[in-house]
């Protein structure tokens, strides 16, 4: 074997040179998002951590790149722990430089698609699964492929991965197959799997087939990629039945080792949510004793944009009077897009809409509403029309907005009619 000394110096360096030779738009398409070193090297920190791996170090990269996690295995742990290391490269572009890098260093790199491979036998699977799963989306998989991934993965995994589902959902589900009895894996993946409607497979996967032990979700402004629009985070579980009365590590923010949240959080909580999105922030989810938006309005999606400066003010800016602990409404104008495409520009009233008109929500007040200094009733027929007021927060004041509290007041617009 080899020595490895220097090789990670290398391997950053051809990454490097390797990247340069494509566009951004070609790797966006194709998912392929290099781990930073640091990065790496915390994930397989945090591996050693969770087994003792007897017997020897069986490990599997099914998207290796240039090998960073590889590469961060060979620090982490003692010389001579790694029996087998398998990796897994369908693009050639990478792969046969980073065979070249790690010949003779311990390291298979297989220039072959994983989701064709077929999975090993029993006495040859691996107890340790680290990877960066390409981020392809759903749109950038070939229709045709689509099925073929759903069936491999179901019988992989016993759990059907629905069509609006990115390929790293596909991958989780089929390196099921490739895991031995009590095995580790930690994924890095887009932390978006947590709540929306395509990532409840894969929720269910983790409750009911694996043992969970810790997601760790990057914070949205220390993005882990400089080229990625997605925010990141790192799931660990353990090939096993789950235990009773399990809970399961929630972190969020800084790093793995030092999270700025932490919670433990039971799996009957998990298996009750509809989202993942809401931890490590609170514990549970649960409804508060007043009324709901929903008890007075019919709620709809509204403007969709970047510019999140829109939808958000300051405290003080144009509260009209809400009384702390409110969520208040700025205005009841609607935004017309400014010359470069986004919502910041100037400002228009509605058709039919009534500008600035502040309201509570109560419960049995259908259709009033009190601020610290007047009660507005909403216009008779205002069927159609936007309105905006100051909104309660529940007792406990849990309002979060891309996974954290809201500490300003947001802009809400809310359609009123009559039921």
């Amino acid at each position: 074997m080899v020595a490895t000394a220097g090789l990670e110096t290398r391997r950053v360096a051809l990454q490097v040179d390797l990247d340069s030779q494509k566009t951004g738009a070609e790797r966006n398409v194709a998912g392929q998002f290099a781990t930073p070193t640091e990065l790496a090297a915390g994930m397989l920190r945090h591996a050693k951590s969770l087994a003792n791996y007897a017997g020897g170090i069986r490990f599997l990269d099914p998207a290796v790149g240039t090998g960073s996690f590889y590469s961060a295995l060979l620090k982490a742990f003692p010389k001579g722990s790694v029996g087998t290391a398998v990796g897994y490269e369908i693009d050639r572009h990478y792969g046969v430089p980073a065979a070249l890098l790690w010949e003779g260093s311990g390291l298979e790199v297989r220039l072959r698609d994983f989701t064709r491979a077929r999975a090993p036998e029993d006495g040859k699977k691996f107890n340790m699964i680290i990877c960066n799963p390409p981020y392809v989306r759903h749109h950038h998989i070939p229709k045709d492929e689509k099925p073929r991934l759903r069936a491999r993965a179901l019988r992989a995994c016993g759990t059907e991965i629905g069509g609006l589902a990115g390929l790293y959902c596909y991958f989780i589900g089929l390196a099921h197959a490739w895991m031995d009895d009590g095995a580790v894996a930690g994924w890095l993946v887009p932390s978006e799997f947590m709540g929306v409607n395509y990532g409840a497979p894969i929720r269910r996967y983790l409750l009911d087939r694996v043992t969970l032990l810790h997601i760790h979700r990057f914070d949205p402004a220390d993005v882990q990629f400089g080229d990625a629009l997605v925010s990141s985070a790192v799931v660990w579980y353990s090939k096993r039945d789950p235990p009773r009365n399990h809970a399961v590590r929630f972190t969020y923010g800084g790093s793995l080792s030092r999270p700025a949240l932490n919670r433990m959080v039971p799996a009957r909580a998990l298996r009750e949510a509809t989202k993942w999105t809401r931890y490590p922030a609170r514990d549970q989810c649960g409804r508060s004793g007043g009324p709901i938006l929903g008890d007075f309005f019919n709620i709809k999606r509204g403007l969709a944009t970047g510019c999140n400066g829109y939808f958000s003010l300051p405290p003080g800016d144009g509260a009209q009077g809400a009384p702390r602990g409110c969520v208040c409404a700025h205005t009841a104008k609607s935004a017309v897009p400014a010359r470069d495409g986004s919502a910041g520009g100037r400002r228009r009233k509605p058709a039919g809409g009534k500008a600035g008109v502040p309201f509570g929500l109560q419960a049995g007040r259908r259709r009033s509403g009190a601020t610290p200094s007047r009660t507005v009733e909403l216009p008779e027929g205002g069927r159609g029309s936007w309105h905006s007021g100051a909104i309660p927060l529940p007792a406990q004041g849990a309002l979060v907005f891309a996974g954290k509290p809201a500490t300003r007041a947001v802009r809400v617009y809310l359609h009123w009619q009559e039921r």
